[in-house]
């Protein structure tokens, strides 16, 4: 199968695969059929090469007529499958490395959430009394309105997630139900089923802001609901790196846009949404800064940039080409939401690192706090709402701990 080079929507061209034990593309399920196209394009965004994307969606095309299953049924085993009636085939030693590698990227993409088209409001919200239904709308509506464009279907999902399951477990009828011993009455019938405390504590949390936009505008609610308290969990610590795997990821060969990016996530704490939404006109090296726009929670704040930021900052717009207006381009469009988390994979891969680009603002914070910067100041330059979240941080590293022990035990000895 072929794709078409010209200027109508992606299409292919249908060809019959040589082996009998794998279904022609035109076979398939039209949603495996969508998948493949999305698969194709992926590769695409994440600038492979021609000829890695061709092997790579051969393979991945070989698979999908192979198990002729539905895309959200194939787990890893079936993918070994895979490999293994490879393996009986009489393809050449190279040729059959790069379907593995095909392979490898078909289980990466897997991985990644479907994102839905749209939210689903009947599905949630099915048989719902009208007036709690018109409730919750409303109160997502409101939040909507501090969502950026990119997260919105995500985090709509999970508002009324909570909400629904939450009403629909408790059979409510009307918001003035949502009562403390409602609420106790479901996080014991919840504990019992081993559901953890912290989600427990996210679906109060969203209970308690829908409450109180219910009260600001003036609609009865149980006012005791607002003063009951999560539940005690241990505090977890932000997931940084270890100084040597920084290292290791920064000494991969990589593009000039990739360092870029990384550095921009290191040393100034920018998050995956902020770094895809960069526009040129955000930038500006002369006084080493950039200015956020479109962030989480839609709020604004100027971040700063480092010695070594700037310069790779500079070497990159020498050499970048693209005519769009954003920073970070893969043939002259926006990076896709998946390409950071992607790239950063196949770089870890390299050095046998597994990372997260939100582990990299996780390293940036530690590493300000513990060279001196205020929780004031790393608040601002991460764009927190609140101080507690950046209080997080507000730890040190073990071989710091050690050093000032070892110090305070030695002048202690001395007395």
């Amino acid at each position: 199968m072929i794709a078409s080079k010209g200027k109508r929507k992606t299409h292919f061209k249908f060809t019959k695969p040589t082996d009998p034990a794998v279904k022609p593309i035109g076979e398939w399920l039209p949603e495996n059929r969508r998948f493949y196209a999305d698969f194709c394009s992926w590769l695409r965004q994440g600038g492979y090469s021609p000829s890695a994307r061709n092997i790579y969606s051969v393979a991945t095309r070989f698979a999908l007529g192979y198990l002729n299953l539905p895309v959200e049924r194939i787990q890893s085993n079936d993918i070994e499958r895979v490999r293994v009636h490879l393996a009986t085939s009489t393809l050449s030693p190279s040729t059959l490395a790069g379907y593995h590698k095909g392979l490898n990227k078909l289980a990466e993409y897997l991985e990644f959430p479907r994102p839905e088209s749209n939210v689903n409001w009947d599905g949630y919200l099915k048989d719902f009394p009208p007036a709690l239904a018109h409730a919750i709308h409303a109160y997502a509506a409101h939040c909507a309105r501090s969502w950026s464009t990119d997260n919105y279907i995500q985090l709509a999902r999970n508002l009324l997630s909570r909400l629904s399951t939450f009403s629909r477990s408790m059979h409510l009828t009307c918001v003035a139900e949502i009562t403390p011993r409602i609420w106790f009455t479901y996080v014991e019938a919840q504990l019992k089923a081993g559901i953890k405390s912290t989600s427990l504590n996210a679906i109060l949390q969203t209970l308690k802001s829908f409450l109180r936009f219910l009260q600001r505008e003036e609609q009865p609610i149980c006012e005791r609901m607002l003063e009951v308290r999560p539940l005690k969990t241990g505090q977890p610590l932000p997931r940084d790196l270890p100084i040597s795997q920084v290292k290791s990821l920064m000494q991969v060969d990589h593009s000039l846009m990739d360092r870029a990016w990384l550095l921009l996530m290191l040393h100034s704490g920018l998050r995956t949404c902020e770094v895809r939404n960069l526009r040129l006109s955000d930038i500006d090296l002369a006084q080493q800064s950039i200015r956020i726009r479109e962030s989480k929670s839609q709020r604004e704040r100027i971040v700063y940039l480092g010695l070594n930021t700037v310069e790779t900052l500079q070497t990159y717009l020498a050499d970048r080409t693209s005519p769009n207006e954003f920073l970070f381009t893969r043939y002259h469009k926006p990076l896709s939401k998946r390409y950071c988390q992607s790239r950063l994979k196949t770089i870890g891969k390299e050095v046998n690192i597994k990372a997260t680009p939100h582990q990299l603002r996780h390293t940036c914070a530690t590493l300000l706090l513990n060279a001196g910067m205020s929780i004031i100041a790393l608040q601002s330059l991460l764009g927190h709402r609140y101080v507690e979240t950046t209080l997080n941080y507000a730890r040190l590293y073990d071989s710091v701990v050690v050093k000032q022990y070892l110090e305070a035990t030695a002048e202690a000895s001395n007395r």
